[in-house]
């Protein structure tokens, strides 16, 4: 045995090298070798941060943004010495995977009636970015989703609402043919 493959197999067995002799990873399989995330987006600021799944998002955001995460009718927290923390309330929550899995993007506002009285709209989901852990883009990524009290949901396959459309009152664990597809979105009530 020469020393490189001696060194190789060292690797190997100490688990700080793999082989594989499977193909090139596909798009669907990218999303497998990163972690999954929660992330968050902030409409009026365009704030956004994520952690991998498990690592509490809202404490996250709370502690870097001062803002909580919170549903419609929820009551802002409060902290210890008695000042108020801002909320941010939730429109609705899209996901990389059918049925609610994978990594995660919530979309938030600060305006506590939602949907009731509004209309949010991101015309290029180009510009909505998993994180910095994974490469990719909300464009053309979601397969579920999760509406926030009183939303409704509006998917396009093209960018600034053109293309194909699907639209949604309720949760959709699949989106069906527009899995993959959406490039802009909106949620109103």
């Amino acid at each position: 045995m020469s020393a490189l493959s001696r060194t190789l197999s060292a690797l190997m067995t100490a688990g700080l090298l793999a082989v594989s002799m499977a193909a090139p990873a596909s798009a669907a399989t990218k999303e497998a070798e990163q972690p999954a995330l929660d992330c968050w987006v902030q409409y009026e600021t365009g704030e956004n941060h994520c952690v991998k799944q498990g690592e509490g998002l809202n404490a996250a955001v709370l502690n870097l943004y001062d803002k909580r995460i919170v549903e419609d009718g929820d009551e802002a927290a409060q902290y210890r010495d008695g000042s108020s923390v801002q909320a941010t309330y939730i429109l609705g929550t899209v996901y990389i995977d059918q049925d609610y899995g994978g990594t995660s993007v919530t979309f938030t506002t600060s305006i506590s009636t939602t949907c009731n009285t509004h209309s949010f709209r991101w015309p290029e989901l180009t510009d909505v970015r998993w994180s910095d852990y994974w490469s990719g883009y909300a464009n053309d990524d979601i397969e579920s989703f999760v509406l926030g009290p009183n939303c409704k949901i509006g998917l396009w396959a093209d960018t600034y609402y053109n293309g194909s459309y699907y639209d949604s009152a309720t949760n959709r664990s699949t989106l069906g043919w527009m899995n993959n597809q959406a490039s802009s979105l909106w949620f109103t009530g």
